[in-house]
């Protein structure tokens, strides 16, 4: 499907999840409501205007099945995934074969990303299993997103999987590879419950924190100018996880 046609119609589903009630749609967002719950509409933090998908936005639709992430302003890197060594397993896909890519889509779309498994509750070591993707392709390389606010998927987990999700971007200050880090893989990030229904989640620069107690540099926010990766983690809990995620974009403020 062109991508463009994918732009359009994730303008639709912005305007309602943003909808106030009884109010024309307006691209509003609850932090809460985001995450399923109650809530009054209030503005994307960090901006103090209008919250739209950006027109060059889009990081992946995974329409095309390949683990490249759409190659739109610079952005051309590729998706991976971890399992700690401590039990944590994926299993679907399973050790040594390629990403899955689901038919059970979001937006009426044709595929999305489909990955399940186990983790193991252990030692400081078993950390879980993380999915993501590199902005950039080439190592160490930074992607500038400073003009977006924030960025927002489509989500949702099995229905024998744990809810909660970890999703982080990595920065200039989080990844060994960029040399800055002195303890390092403390990306910001926002942890979110996940339901069995899909449904849109916006995660904003503003709120993105650091896991307390440790991480050397804790910068107050992270630097949307060098962003590294964007990753989906579940964490050593003992359970299986179940995770499938579609059209993975940013978004900006519109004043």
């Amino acid at each position: 499907m062109a991508h463009a046609l994918k732009l359009s119609r994730l303008g639709v589903f912005f305007s309602l999840v943003f909808g106030c009630a009884s109010q024309p749609p307006c691209p509003c967002l609850d932090p809460a409501a985001a995450s399923g719950g109650p809530g009054k509409p209030v503005e994307l933090a960090g901006c103090d205007g209008k919250v739209a998908p950006a027109a060059d936005g889009l990081v992946e639709d995974f329409e095309d099945e390949n683990t490249q992430i759409v190659k739109l302003d610079g952005r051309d890197g590729y998706w991976w995934k971890n399992a700690d060594k401590e039990g944590a397993k994926f299993t679907v896909p399973a050790a040594g074969e390629p990403f899955e890519f689901s038919v059970d889509a979001a937006n009426a779309s044709s595929k999305s990303l489909h990955v399940a498994g186990l983790t193991v509750k252990g030692s400081d070591q078993a950390y879980g299993v993380e999915v993501g993707a590199n902005l950039i392709s080439t190592k160490g390389s930074l992607y500038d997103g400073s003009r977006f606010v924030g960025f927002s998927f489509m989500g949702k987990v099995g229905p024998k999987s744990v809810k909660k999700v970890r999703v982080s971007m990595a920065d200039v200050n989080t990844h060994p590879e960029l040399g800055s880090c002195k303890n390092c893989w403390n990306h910001f990030n926002k942890e979110l419950d996940l339901t069995t229904d899909w449904k849109e989640y916006q995660v904003s620069f503003k709120e993105m924190q650091q896991r307390a107690g440790w991480g050397e540099p804790r910068p107050k926010s992270i630097s949307p100018k060098e962003l590294y990766t964007v990753t989906f983690a579940f964490e050593g809990s003992g359970g299986e996880f179940e995770l499938f995620v579609d059209d993975i974009q940013f978004v900006e403020c519109k004043k």
